[in-house]
């Protein structure tokens, strides 16, 4: 995992998405090792948005820009939501039309995995 580390005493986690759709395989892992996972990214695709919140991070922020003045104090309210057990989202784009076999099969496909394990199978009759 290039670019991330962990530190021993921290209790949150903060994972930046960038390069895109860096953060899907960070917060995988980070999960298995820390109670708190908060990603912000700029990618507006909404399925990466939905992948990214169904894998379990605590706090998502999507398309909010590091110059917004309002980045730190929604960081600050993020943060103290999390440790007092809430989920929170913060999402920009339109909500994704794709089923959700579909919608798991492009997570695969993008991270490099095929159809994934399952290999899940889908088919269009005419």
């Amino acid at each position: 995992m290039q670019g991330f580390e962990f530190s021993a005493d921290a209790a949150m986690n903060l994972v930046v998405d960038e390069p895109r759709c860096y953060a899907l395989d960070v917060v995988e892992r980070v999960l298995t090792k820390r109670p708190y996972v908060v990603v912000v990214t700029g990618n507006p695709c909404p399925e990466h948005a939905e992948d990214l919140w169904d894998l379990g991070s605590h706090a998502l922020l999507v398309e909010v820009m590091p110059q917004e003045q309002r980045l730190g104090e929604m960081l600050r309210q993020v943060v103290i939501g999390v440790y007092g057990g809430m989920r929170y989202l913060h999402i920009s784009t339109a909500r994704t039309h794709l089923s959700r076999k579909h919608q798991q099969i492009l997570r695969h496909v993008a991270m490099g995995q095929g159809n994934g394990p399952a290999r899940v199978h889908t088919s269009t009759a005419n």
